[in-house]
């Protein structure tokens, strides 16, 4: 006769994802920093909306707002919007993400500010050389806008496409402009 093991059940702990919202230049930004790392940025949402979205992404976690935990990421992101330069060298949670969009990520998280590459050349970049429309889709994806830029990657041509919203274009390219300043 064996011995049961002691169950750990309640005793695990319950991560928590800390949020806050800022007022920009470019309307209000929420964002949300996990156990790995901020885990999400939106911009223009409600803050109503946009705790709501934690509560169900991270469901069985704690949401709590706290604006000393996101501060770093405002200070950064003041800088930005001022045209300094900045580095977002923060922890990412991708965890949510398939392998590729992980990839597809990470290569854009590593064009410098400035900068852009095209969609196909970052499919390239992750091994898969005929992938640029996959590459779109992963960006479509991406949690942290700003911190990962995928207003980096414009089209083959050198053109501006599809970034998040109506104005995406436009504010694709004022991003862009506002890291040329540097």
């Amino acid at each position: 006769m064996s011995k049961s093991k002691p169950s750990n059940v309640g005793s695990a702990r319950r991560e928590t994802v800390y949020w806050d919202s800022m007022d920009s230049s470019l309307g209000r930004i929420c964002a949300a920093w996990g156990p790995r790392g901020i885990c999400r940025v939106e911009r223009n949402m409600e803050t109503s909306e946009f705790i709501e979205m934690l509560e169900t992404e991270f469901r069985g976690s704690e949401i709590e707002r706290n604006p000393d935990r996101l501060a770093p990421l405002w200070a950064e992101l003041e800088r930005f919007f001022a045209g300094e330069p900045v580095d977002f060298d923060f922890p990412v949670d991708l965890s949510a993400l398939t392998p590729f969009q992980q990839a597809v990520l990470e290569a854009t998280r590593a064009i410098p500010p400035g900068q852009v590459m095209t969609y196909g050349q970052i499919a390239a970049a992750v091994g898969r050389p005929r992938a640029s429309r996959a590459v779109g889709q992963a960006l479509r994806r991406n949690p942290v806008p700003f911190v990962i830029p995928c207003h980096r990657v414009v089209g083959s041509d050198g053109s501006m496409r599809g970034y998040g919203g109506p104005s995406g274009v436009q504010l694709k390219e004022q991003l862009l402009a506002l890291e040329e300043q540097n």
